[in-house]
């Protein structure tokens, strides 16, 4: 479908959180979300807005040990020579951007599945701007012509808010879709990105009732991509470039598309971390940059809010409470950080965006992505332990338990 499709493995993810060390349980809607992730408080006020470039600031000067962090470069050398870039700002100012292998402030880097937080992004502009006034519109009146004749009537009633919520229950094994994907190799983004992916999407068997199950699939952030793109006459890129990068400051970026010229909804972006690290800025500020509202702020909250209520769990087979996701944006609970929530914006092997909004804090790392399942999850354990262990308890601000 894209030049890599990827999805976490959420058994494993659920047997750490049993074990303490990730809280994840499923997201589900129909139900009101839970509290949201950012509170509806003003934002910050800043001293200046890095549309046209970061500053820095000494770690010290914004309440982190300089010590604590010196460490991290020969630390993520000896241990995680798997990290192409991290980068932490703090209070607007970044205070730590380190890269590896190659990687620089310029390059651009594949963020992966950050591209489905993005795209949740420009629903909430869309909507304010009027473009998508209703998320309870069903694919069968956004896509008509692909529901002509009868065709894809088991999916007819399929919400736009259930592909952001990824309650379609469209069937889809991302797991062993993405075994394919490797398996193909070199040809894997050709094959896809040759061929009609709504249709390919619309293919699928459907397995549970839209709105009862949730599933990880980037099959409903693809079929959100084409009701985007039906609905406000733009591709996601064309209307990311105009919408919402021009008024943050993001510069370059490559953004695939399917042979109709449909942005891959879940994957393909490609940002230089410094871009990465002002989208998540964009929301740890309430969707709010330099006195423009650029995303709602109702969105704001909606989509890094919990789902909430129980669903069935397709990877486990069971009710659960989904209150690990929202519209395509992952809400890690404070259990988790010290008593810290984040949303977060999450692609495959390290390629994250996590906002502490308590903490005003934005952490980015991009890693490399040729890996199997195996090692993304390793990855993740990593990075999460770093975060968790050195960064966060870096923080003056910070109470680590036993200390």
């Amino acid at each position: 479908m894209m030049s890599k499709l990827h999805y976490p493995s959420h058994k494993r993810l659920i047997l750490i959180a049993a074990t303490a060390c990730f809280i994840l349980m499923a997201a589900c809607g129909g139900g009101q979300p839970a509290a949201p992730a950012l509170p509806a408080s003003p934002a910050p006020v800043r001293d200046y807005w890095p549309t046209g470039g970061w500053r820095s600031d000494a770690p010290a000067n914004r309440g982190l040990d300089e010590a604590a962090l010196a460490g991290l470069r020969a630390q993520i050398e000896q241990g995680m020579p798997f990290l192409d870039s991290l980068l932490i700002v703090k209070d607007g100012y970044l205070v730590y951007e380190e890269y590896f292998n190659g990687y620089d402030a310029d390059r651009l880097h594949p963020v992966h599945s950050v591209t489905k937080s993005v795209m949740s992004a420009l629903f909430g502009v869309a909507q304010a701007d009027g473009s998508i006034p209703n998320l309870d519109a069903k694919l069968g009146d956004a896509l008509p012509d692909y529901f002509a004749d009868g065709q894809h009537k088991d999916k007819v009633n399929i919400t736009l808010r259930h592909l952001l919520q990824m309650r379609s229950g469209i069937q889809f094994d991302q797991e062993a879709h993405n075994d394919e994907l490797a398996a193909r190799g070199a040809d894997a983004a050709e094959f896809f990105l040759g061929q009609d992916l709504t249709e390919y999407a619309l293919g699928y068997p459907v397995a549970h009732a839209p709105g009862e199950a949730w599933n990880y699939s980037t099959l409903d952030s693809q079929l959100l991509s084409a009701a985007f793109s039906r609905l406000t006459g733009q591709s996601l890129a064309d209307y990311a470039a105009e919408s919402l990068f021009a008024a943050i400051g993001v510069g370059e970026t490559v953004w695939s598309s399917d042979t109709n010229g449909v942005s891959i909804g879940g994957d393909t972006l490609e940002l230089t971390p410094r871009d990465m690290a002002k989208f998540g800025y964009l929301y740890l500020n309430r969707g709010q940059w330099d006195g423009q509202q650029v995303i709602p702020l109702d969105w704001v909250n909606l989509s890094t809010s919990a789902q909430g209520d129980r669903a069935y769990y397709v990877p486990s087979g069971e009710s659960v409470p989904i209150d690990f996701y929202g519209y395509h944006w992952w809400t890690w609970q404070p259990d988790w950080f010290h008593g810290h929530a984040t949303s977060h914006a999450r692609g495959f092997g390290g390629q994250w965006i996590n906002v502490f909004s308590d903490l005003d804090l934005v952490i980015v790392s991009t890693a490399n992505s040729q890996v199997d399942n195996a090692g993304n999850v390793a990855q993740e354990e990593a990075i999460t332990a770093m975060i968790r262990d050195q960064i966060l308890p870096a923080l003056d601000i910070v109470q680590v338990e036993g200390e």
